[in-house]
């Protein structure tokens, strides 16, 4: 099957037009083909970043006003983009992917793992690796990726959450 998009990002933030340009191309690197942005009220410079690649058809912006908004946000995405997507990642503007296997695109490393379940996986679950301050007392000017580079052991209670990427054909809502 032909996908519109291998590995596509659902993701619902508040004014953190800072940092999305950072999380957008660090996730294009990495192999993400499709950004799915629910702004939930932001009052910065958001959609201005976001303009460009809305431009390009790389992220389809939506307006998601209210409280509380995250799961309605995911359940959105999933019953509007299940059929254009072969996977979806659904994650926080404060969170990176990093692949295991250098130089292989992540929606490969997915599929060879939910192979290996013969079928019968809908996704899989990715652990938190949680960077701390990394020293800073204070918002050091530059990237995240270069800023904050020290993190807690793998073994730490806070990195056995996981988010979820899945195949959205498999699932009918984000919790379920």
């Amino acid at each position: 099957i032909c996908f519109k998009n291998e590995l596509a990002m659902v993701s619902i933030s508040k004014n953190e037009g800072p940092y999305i340009k950072e999380w957008i191309e660090y996730h294009l690197m990495v192999g993400f083909t499709k950004f799915y942005f629910y702004d939930n009220e932001s009052n910065d410079n958001t959609k201005d970043v976001l303009q460009p690649y809305i431009d390009q058809n790389i992220v389809e912006y939506i307006y998601y006003p209210g409280k509380v908004q995250q799961l309605n946000a995911y359940n959105d995405a999933i019953k509007k983009h299940k059929k254009e997507c072969r996977y979806i990642a659904f994650m926080d503007m404060d969170e990176f992917i990093m692949p295991t296997i250098p130089f292989k695109p992540i929606y490969q490393i997915i599929s060879e793992q939910i192979e290996k379940s013969k079928g019968g996986a809908a996704g899989i679950g990715v652990n938190w690796a949680i960077f701390g301050t990394s020293g800073h007392t204070k918002k050091p000017e530059g990237l995240v990726t270069k800023n904050f580079i020290k993190r807690g052991i793998n073994g730490h209670w806070a990195n056995y959450h996981i988010k979820t990427i899945c195949n959205p054909r498999m699932i009918d809502y984000y919790i379920s």
